[in-house]
């Protein structure tokens, strides 16, 4: 007698964790063509299973965790994504790095010295830095950014972006580190690192820069660490998605999901589940900063030509590294796309 395919098998077992009766799945099968005898040895056996009853344990977990995070979801559906002057340190870790919140600080580069491109060709222009390149051919652009890593000067990249119009092809992105170049310091003296939210002495790593045109893309993706994102140049629009919307995590492929967040109807086609996730749009502007909580889903275009600083070297422990769903099948975790 020819055994039944692991497919069968697993479909099944996955019946009957579902609690669907015995003898509805063997009509099933004998439907689909497997013998009656065969098919309910099978049934008996995988119900039988010692195996079985772990995973349905598992599922039983899962669900349960499924009804907390969609506790979760629920209570802040509504909530829109709050703007507000900067707070004290004090307030802000205890009501939004306490919650995993996201808000718009308003002024929070009070006191700084805003830079243009055209401040970074005056005063870095000879610094030589990487930047991404041949983006747009490449649908994994962002996963596969040190391919496409190439070597040019701050001035003649500038040039180049002032030029270019509307584009994703070309970047100059957080793996670039091109804030942790010396040449760089006279951009870094412009900032004022507030003591009571960061470590001011914090060097390499702690900080980092975007340039592009107008249209560069960064694909959904979450990150392991907690950033407040300085906007210095231009607009950028955040789409945000709540890391209690765990259809994201099961959909994951490393840190990001292959979900155009842009394209709704798009991405309800290919996953119906996305008709249920709420999507919070933000646009920074010049000046403005977003506190993005580590695992907070985020998609992001740049609507005119855009500089932007993260700063990431908190007053509070901010190495979440252990925050992967989109790896749980796999030994080998991939570069942060922040």
């Amino acid at each position: 007698m020819k055994a039944l395919s692991g497919a069968w098998c697993a479909w099944v077992a996955d019946n009957v964790l579902s609690g669907v009766a015995a003898s509805e799945i063997v009509k099933a099968l004998v439907a689909s063509g497997v013998p009656r005898a065969m098919a309910r040895a099978y049934v008996d056996e995988i119900r039988r299973s010692p195996v079985l009853h772990a995973l349905a344990a598992e599922r039983a977990k899962t669900v349960r965790r499924e009804l907390h995070a969609r506790l979760l979801r629920e209570a802040r559906r509504d909530i829109a994504i709050e703007r507000r002057a900067k707070p004290p340190a004090d307030e802000f870790f205890a009501r939004y790095w306490a919650n995993a919140e996201p808000v718009v600080l308003t002024d929070a580069t009070r006191g700084w010295r805003l830079w243009s491109p055209a401040d970074m060709k005056r005063l870095a222009g000879d610094a030589v830095v990487r930047v991404t390149e041949g983006r747009n051919a490449d649908p994994d652009y962002d996963r596969n950014f040190r391919k496409h890593m190439r070597k040019t000067t701050v001035g003649a990249f500038v040039d180049r972006v002032l030029r270019a119009g509307e584009t994703n092809d070309f970047y100059m992105v957080a793996h670039s580190a091109a804030i942790d170049r010396p040449e760089l310091a006279p951009l870094l003296r412009r900032i004022v690192v507030d003591p009571e939210y960061f470590d001011a002495a914090a060097g390499r790593g702690s900080k980092s820069l975007w340039l592009g045109p107008k249209g560069t893309v960064t694909p959904l993706h979450h990150d392991t660490t907690n950033i407040l994102f300085h906007q210095i140049h231009g607009r950028k629009q955040f789409l945000l998605v709540s890391p209690h919307e765990t259809a994201l995590a099961d959909a994951a492929r490393g840190f990001y999901v292959d979900v155009d967040p842009e394209r709704p109807r798009e991405a309800a086609k290919r996953h119906p589940w996305w008709r249920r996730v709420v999507v919070h749009r933000v646009v920074l502007e010049p000046g403005e900063a977003l506190f993005l909580p580590a695992g907070w889903w985020h998609h992001v275009r740049a609507l005119d030509v855009s500089i932007s600083l993260s700063l990431l070297a908190f007053r509070r422990p901010n190495r979440l590294g252990w925050y992967r769903p989109g790896f749980a099948e796999t030994s080998a975790p991939e570069p942060r796309p922040t």
